[in-house]
């Protein structure tokens, strides 16, 4: 007998105990599996018949930091868009980026008010729900990245910039169905939220203006950085006639957990003027992208595209305040020294969350009512 037989009878053997062995009467069935609930809460939002009221996701990797202590109602209101005049960027930039005349307030043909710019935001929203395909830019807008927006569903991120005014919109839109479906997203989102336990982007991006404050204020006490680094200035925005959903647990915690969520919100924050994104095959663009992230610990993505270079005064600018520690579920730094060493620590955290967790181990992460995420 060949060596080749053994090995298919091996295979035989192996392949008919496992389709004749019954599943274990001890085996942990879908019933006991954490499940969200999500459904409409305003009364007014009308309902397709041949849909469900109510929609669930069962997961092993559901957790209730990520989901659940996100969103901070009173915070967000204390950082929404000022409707008054917003001075442009160049004016609160220190010297010696600025000029007298730059620093003074805008002139009136200069002037931008809150106002104008949630006026534009409403229309926009309109625009969008008035169609269901892609568009490269809207009436006051030109989108820059809409990879991860579904235009049918209306559900997902998408980011544009004011076509008269120097600003960046991030828009974030949610449903009760899609909230639920993270695999039908794409493989990065599909990923985020297996390492962030129940994390989307939706959910990370209400870290986002809170990030940046501490980011700011570890800059400012840094003699390294400080006259190096600056951010954006970031707000946050929502619709007049906002709609809400109501995101509930089972079998999370010791006992059971809601919340109550916008369906829709905006991140507002400066135009950069960018005159170089930093290079990965540049050495020395890599080593202030790994140095920087090291310094700010997990608060920040070191992924390279995350910095740019300002034009006119030089400054590198870190235009993504998303929490990484949240987004990617750590619970511990990830130590790394340079971008090979971070992509390979990235994709091995993936795959022991994804297929390398023991029971007893989620188990422990799902009785927990507080995060076990470093904190941002």
């Amino acid at each position: 007998m060949t060596d080749y037989s053994y090995h298919y009878i091996f295979l035989a053997v192996i392949s008919i105990s496992l389709t004749a062995t019954p599943r274990s009467i001890h085996h942990r069935s879908s019933h006991n599996i954490p499940c969200i609930i999500t459904e409409w809460d305003d009364a007014d939002v009308s309902h397709n018949q041949s849909s469900p009221k109510q929609f669930r996701l069962y997961h092993n990797n559901l957790e209730i930091g990520p989901i659940f202590h996100q969103y901070d109602r009173a915070y967000f209101l204390q950082h929404l868009l000022p409707q008054g005049i917003i001075p442009p960027r160049k004016s609160i930039l220190p010297q010696p980026y600025t000029t007298t005349e730059e620093a003074a307030l805008p002139s009136k043909n200069q002037e931008i008010t809150g106002k104008e710019l949630s006026d534009l935001l409403e229309s926009l929203i309109r625009e969008i729900y008035s169609i269901n395909y892609r568009r490269s830019e809207y009436k006051d807008f030109i989108v820059i990245k809409q990879r991860d927006f579904n235009p049918k569903t209306h559900a997902g991120l998408i980011i544009l910039k004011f076509k008269n005014y120097p600003f960046v919109v991030k828009l974030f839109m949610e449903t009760p169905a899609t909230f639920v479906s993270p695999f039908s997203k794409g493989f990065e989102p599909m990923a985020f939220f297996i390492m962030g336990s129940g994390i989307n982007r939706y959910l990370s991006g209400f870290s986002r203006v809170r990030n940046a404050e501490a980011i700011r204020a570890n800059i400012c006490q840094s003699a390294t950085w400080n006259d190096r680094v600056a951010l954006p200035r970031k707000w946050f925005w929502e619709p007049i006639n906002q709609k809400w959903f109501t995101v509930t647990s089972e079998r999370l915690g010791t006992y059971g957990h809601s919340v109550r969520l916008p369906s829709m919100y905006a991140i507002i924050c400066d135009a950069i003027d960018i005159e170089t994104p930093l290079q990965i095959l540049n050495p020395e663009h890599r080593k202030i992208g790994m140095e920087l992230s090291r310094f700010l610990g997990a608060r920040v993505d070191p992924h390279i595209d995350n910095f740019v270079i300002e034009k006119e005064t030089g400054l590198i600018i870190i235009v993504d305040t998303e929490c990484f520690s949240i987004m990617v579920g750590l619970r511990e730094p990830l130590a790394c020294s340079n971008y090979v060493n971070w992509y390979y620590g990235l994709c091995s955290k993936c795959w022991k969350d994804g297929f390398c967790r023991s029971k007893k181990e989620r188990h422990t992460f799902q009785q927990q009512n507080c995060t076990t995420i470093i904190c941002c």
